[in-house]
């Protein structure tokens, strides 16, 4: 439901009072005015009855039955009077006269009023008595009846009714009219106040509420102009922040533009050196292979020679490594990879210990200058025959134990291999390359496997 505005609400409030208390007033009004016509209507037929009963003291006393009759006649018709009527003082009916319409039926309808017709005697006591006075005694004689009727009483009633009706309107209408010119002097102004809020809310922060009110609302007003004043210049000062913010904006676009064609030619300069480095690698790929396919081939050469055991060993150590060293040759003039970004395992089937056990020959030879010992322990539940790419994990391998057994004068390096985890389709295999070197500080660490990072040089240049 729709809650009433304030305007109806201020004359609700003060017209709700004012009904009741006009309606409280004319209800009192009513009831007294008509009680007031009533004990009128009753005090006129008793005056009436006791005139009646004064006029026919005397007839009814000398038996004037005629006289008492035009004496009820002339009394009959006026002062409304229905019905006149006198008895004796034993009941019995002496006169009665009644107007034309007089219903014995309805004489509820009438008023009624008795008044007993008493006779005044002198009464001498003897005259030789000390007190002389007069001594007067009365005797009723007979009664009086008389039915009024209540036709004035209700058209009085009438008039009282409708006066009084006439009197609440009028003081209901000027209350109507007074409170009308009151709400307005309070609503008005609340009204003009909303009207600007509107204003605030569509951004006419210019405007101001013009006169001020005299009261606590022309407070409201004067508070309300020093918002719209506040907002004013709040909105002026964002306008010239967005400005310059605008402006910084535009400059920093022009900057960036300007950057990136700088950027523009300097990748145009990295594409031009990348392509003559691609020219180069591509020129030196032959001289590269070369050498390394002929010391392939004399070593060869040479393990078909008779050698001892241990000189065959090592022939062995070192035609292996050729060939892992033409592998990675092969892999890194490969352009075409490195262009894409791309380095394509090859996953094919290879057995575990054997990969481990070459690696571990291979560097055999570098753990032979130093006094450490080099250990690999391969447990138990480690599979011999897995699938991946074979070259990529002895590279890894080389880097890890080659980089442990440089930085590590004293003690040993110990190789450990083991079964993380494994599943149908994949197994999980923890190699740990531990030793009893220098170590990495928890700075390196950091870097440790981001691209080109290295120990600190002095370290570098002391164990290269």
């Amino acid at each position: 439901m729709k809650r009433l505005g304030i305007k109806y609400q201020i004359l609700l409030i003060t017209l709700i009072p004012v009904f009741l208390i006009d309606l409280l007033f004319t209800y009192q009004h009513i009831n007294g005015s008509i009680r007031q016509a009533n004990e009128q209507l009753q005090s006129k037929g008793q005056i009436i009855a006791r005139q009646i009963a004064g006029a026919s003291e005397f007839n009814l006393f000398t038996g004037n039955d005629s006289q008492i009759q035009y004496l009820l006649e002339q009394s009959v018709g006026s002062n409304n009077i229905v019905l006149a009527s006198i008895y004796d003082q034993q009941g019995k009916l002496i006169a009665e006269s009644a107007s034309e319409g007089f219903q014995q039926s309805e004489v509820a309808e009438y008023y009624y009023s008795r008044e007993a017709i008493q006779s005044q005697s002198n009464e001498h006591s003897d005259v030789f008595a000390p007190d002389n006075n007069d001594a007067r005694t009365s005797s009723v004689l007979g009664w009086v009846h008389l039915y009024i009727s209540r036709q004035q009483l209700k058209q009085t009633t009438g008039l009282i009714i409708s006066d009084s009706i006439v009197f609440f309107i009028s003081i209901l209408i000027m209350a109507v009219i007074l409170t009308v010119i009151i709400s307005r002097r309070i609503t008005q102004p609340i009204f003009r106040l909303m009207e600007h809020l509107k204003y605030v809310e569509t951004g006419q922060l210019g405007k101001t509420i013009e006169p001020l009110e005299a009261n606590e609302i022309g407070a409201l007003q004067k508070g309300f102009n020093r918002m719209t004043h506040a907002l004013l210049a709040n909105r002026r000062h964002l306008n010239r922040r967005i400005q310059q913010a605008t402006q910084q904006l535009n400059e920093a676009i022009s900057s960036l533009e300007a950057k990136n064609r700088e950027l523009g030619l300097a990748r145009d300069e990295a594409q031009k050196a990348n392509r003559t480095k691609s020219e180069f690698l591509a020129n030196m790929s032959h001289e590269i292979r070369t050498p390394i396919n002929g010391i392939k081939g004399f070593i060869s050469l040479l393990s078909q020679s008779r050698l001892e055991q241990s000189q065959q060993r090592y022939v062995d150590i070192i035609l292996k490594s050729t060939s892992d060293l033409t592998n990675i040759v092969n892999e890194i003039l490969d352009f075409s990879k490195m262009e894409s970004g791309k380095l394509q395992l090859v996953d094919e089937e290879f057995d575990l210990h054997e990969v481990l056990e070459q690696t571990r020959d291979i560097l055999f030879i570098n753990v032979l200058t130093k006094s450490i010992d080099l250990n690999l322990i391969i447990y138990s539940d480690t599979p011999r025959c897995v699938v991946g790419d074979k070259l990529r994990l002895k590279q890894i391998l080389l880097n890890l134990i080659g980089n442990a057994i440089k930085f590590t004068d004293h003690g040993r390096v110990v190789i450990k291999v083991s079964l993380e985890d494994s599943s149908f389709e994949q197994v999980d295999i923890e190699i740990t390359v531990e030793d009893s070197g220098i170590g990495i500080s928890e700075q390196d660490q950091q870097s440790l496997f981001q691209a080109f990072s290295q120990v600190e040089s002095s370290d570098t240049r002391r164990f290269a």
